[in-house]
This record gives C-alpha cells, structure tokens and sequence, in this order.
C-alpha cells in the first residue's frame, strides 16, 4: 500500500499554515508595540473562533447533504480529519473507489459517498457490519471498507477469453515473436481449448454479460441495488483473494498434483461458460457441430447452437436438461453447480457469447469440403423445415383471423340483448332472430367499413350488406 507523503498530510500543513500566521501576527504586533503574551491570547481566541466558524461553513458543500443531523455530523468529522483522528472519507464511483493515498488503513468515525450505481460493505475487526447503498453513510471509529461493488451490466472479460483478435493459436512460433509473447499466446490458447467426440480441437473466444442479482420483484430501469447481492460479492470476492495468497505461500506442487487456481470474480462467470463449454463440445462430432440438424431436435438446431444453449441454460437455470454421450436428451435433468456458485456471488447471466471458433488448417479444409459435398441434401432439409413452418403460422393467422372477426361481428350484442329470454311461441322467436342477425349484420358491416383491405376487397358489396339490413328491419312475422 502506497504511504501518503509527511507534507501532503493535511493536518501537517494545517499546522504549517497556523505557525506561520501566528508568527506573521506575533511580528506585526510586536511592531506595534503590544506585549507578546496578550498577542499570543489574541491570536488563539481569533484562529479558535475563525476555525470553527470556516470549518462549519465549508462542511456544508463538500458532502450531499440534506438533514441538520447530516450537518452535524459533517463538522465533527471535518474536524477529526483535520487534527488526523478521523477515519476513512472515500468516493465511490462505479464500484471503484476515489480515496488518497493511505486513506484505507485510517480507523475512526468516517464518511462514505456512493454514486447511483455502486454498493459497498462494512466491516469491523471481526465481521461484516452493515452494507450500504447509493447515497451518502457516516460511520462510527470501529466500522471501514471492506469491499465495493458495480452495479452495471458488465460484459467480461475484455477482452474475451481466448486468442486476440486473428491472432492463430496453432501457429508455430514466430521469429520475430519473444518467448514470453509466445508463452502468452499459447495461454490465451489453453484458456477456451476444447475437443469434439472425434477429437478435434475447437479454440473460440468466450465472453459472459452479467450483473448483480436484482430484488425479486424490482424490474424498473435504475441499477437495482440488492444488499444480499452485494454482500455475498464481497464475501466471495474476499474468500477468493485470502486463498490466493495462500496458494502463493504454499510449496510448488508435486508432479501430477492439482492446485486450483483463483481468478477474479469479475472472470468467473466467462471461466464457468469455459468449463461447459468444453463439457458440451465432447458430445459432439465436427459435422454435428455445423453440417447437419441432429435427429429428433425439432427445432432443427446444431451442434453449435445446442452446446450455446446449453451453457446459457447451465449459468441461469438451477436445472436443466441432461444430455448424453451423443449430444441427445436423456429424459432426466441435472442440478446446475454453475448456477449454484454464481447465486452464492450474487451474479446473474444475462447472455454469453462464444464465438470466432478456431481449427487447424486442415480442420477447415475438410468442413470446407464437407459442406459442397452436402449443400444440396441440408437445402432441401432447410426447405421441409420452413414448409413446415409456414404450414403452423398459415394455420394459426387463420385461427386468430376467424377469432378476430367473430369478436368484431358481435360487437353488437349488449347485455339487454344476451339476457333476453328463451322464446315460448313463433312470435317472439322471429323478434329475436330479427335482432341477432340485425346486430350481426351491423356488427359485419362496421368492420367492413374500419378495415381498409376489407372495404377494398368488397367495394360494391358494402351496399349490398346495407340493404339487406335495411330489408330485414322491415319484415314482419
């Protein structure tokens, strides 16, 4: 931790400015002719009252506030602060924190300002205390920070897991190329490698879009600030870095010995998507992956898009479906372990991207050739698939259209209507035909006339319909 200089202390300049001006003072007076200790009395009496009078006026700006308790509490910590008894003042801004050098290891009554997008805890020397939100918190001596959180959708990490750019992860190493930027090409290899069923090596980019879990109920538009979230991304957070210093405190590890590593929470969203990745990708040949919709999958997926599916599913779903050894669903389902460790950090998936995958040059020769070898047999698959489709969507405009102009026709029909009773003789049973198709036929009509393609479709036929309405008004039983 980067110590804050002796001089740039402010109640060390504090002190430098009061000892000049009382020397300047002393000086003058003396000029004067005035005693040296009546001077000094002045002088104390004015820096006191001028102290507390400036000090009282300045804290009213440089914090939020908006209660008296609120003002109180800003000058009794200003002062702290100037005779350097005061705790921690910080600023946060996007879970990151704005503080001077030193400002963390300072212990005492503090302040903490957070803008709308942030969240933090607070700790004393044995626990967490409380956790706090946007807005302005003053603390008492025993309370300070133990972690800060960004409340925005984050898209991580940047950039995505995997080679950079058209970086070739296969290629040999370069002459130009150092040991340690090879060393660093083949790591960002490793880091999304995988194999299909018939062992082939896939190498994509893999990227996680992700905040902190919202209230339940709570959908509107702001960042949504949830103290458990919150608090169970600092525990995390804090669990995850005191096991990384003690994975470096320990001994190398023995040859054939597994060590897990620990990597940021912000990574561990994209490390999981990793590892399912890879999971899924075992289930799969290469031609399943691109060439051909798998057998029985209605929806006509690949490969691909059923291994995407599934790790979203795996990061957002407490269960999911189980697939077997050939990449088809088993009946049963599965409980989520990646879902559970990002509930207990308090972060949900919103999407995950795994793209620009990577083959060996002869990999991609031979999907090249796949695919002319096969482009007419899945165009004539893609063709049924949507045949089929048009065929539902046909069918179900019908259905809505039917519905819709049967609702439009009887539009007429009002409660006096309906509730009229069951006729008894011929008399009042051609009465009420008489109304029901009136009030059927008006009802047609009406839409006839609001509906452009139908009134254009019509034409002369709209006259027709008036004067059957017209002849019906005037039958007689």
């Amino acid at each position: 931790m980067k110590k804050q200089s002796f001089w740039k202390k402010p109640q060390v300049r504090i002190w430098v400015v009061i000892f000049v001006a009382g020397l300047v003072f002393l000086l003058l007076s003396s000029s004067t002719g005035m005693p040296i200790p009546e001077a000094l009395g002045i002088f104390i009496c004015a820096l006191f009252a001028l102290t507390l009078l400036w000090v009282a006026f300045f804290s009213q700006f440089v914090l939020p506030l908006q209660k008296v308790s609120d003002r109180k509490q800003a000058i009794r910590r200003l002062v702290k602060y100037m005779l350097g008894t005061g705790g921690q003042a910080i600023f946060i801004e996007n879970g990151s924190e704005k503080k001077r050098p030193g400002e963390t290891s300072r212990r005492g009554p503090g302040v903490f300002v957070l803008d709308t997008s942030s969240g933090a805890v607070l700790r004393n020397d044995v626990a967490f205390t409380r956790v706090i939100g946007p807005g302005l918190t003053f603390t008492p001596g025993s309370e300070y920070l133990a972690g800060a959180v960004d409340l925005h959708r984050q898209t991580q990490p940047i950039p995505a897991l995997g080679p950079l750019g058209n970086e070739d992860p296969f290629a040999s190493r370069r002459r130009d190329e150092t040991d340690e930027e090879f060393q660093q090409r083949q790591a960002r290899h490793l880091e999304t490698s995988g194999l299909t069923r018939d062992g082939v090596e896939v190498v994509p980019n893999i990227s996680v879009t992700f905040r902190l879990e919202r209230t339940p109920g709570d959908e509107d538009l702001s960042f949504g600030f949830n103290p458990g979230s919150v608090e169970a991304w600092v525990r995390a957070e804090g669990i995850a870095q005191v096991r990384s210093r003690d994975s470096k405190k320990a001994p190398e590890p023995r040859p054939g010995e597994y060590r897990p590593s620990h990597v940021s929470l912000r990574k561990l969203p994209a490390y999981l998507a990793v590892d399912v990745w890879r999971e899924y990708l075992q289930k799969f040949t290469l031609g399943e992956l691109f060439l051909s919709p798998l057998e029985g999958n209605q929806a006509g997926d690949t490969g691909l898009e059923m291994i995407l599916q599934m790790v979203r599913q795996r990061l957002t779903n407490f269960e999911v479906t189980e697939l077997d050894n050939v990449g088809q669903p088993s009946g049963a389902t599965v409980i989520s372990r990646e879902f559970e460790i990002l509930q207990d950090s308090g972060i949900r998936v919103d999407g995950v991207s795994i793209s620009s995958l990577r083959f060996k040059p002869e990999v991609e020769r031979r999907l090249v050739d796949d695919w002319v070898a096969t482009w007419l047999q899945r165009a004539r698959a893609e063709r049924g698939r949507i045949e089929a489709l048009r065929n539902v969507h046909t069918l179900d405009g019908r259905q809505r259209a039917v519905e819709r102009f049967a609702a439009a026709c009887t539009r007429r029909f009002d409660a006096e209507t309906l509730s009229l009773p069951r006729p008894t003789h011929s008399g009042d049973e051609f009465f009420q035909m008489k109304i029901a198709l009136d009030r059927l036929l008006r009802g047609t009509l009406q839409e006839c006339i609001l509906d452009p393609q139908l009134q254009q479709r019509l034409g002369a036929d709209l006259s027709s319909l008036s004067e059957i309405i017209n002849w019906i008004r005037v039958q007689e039983p």
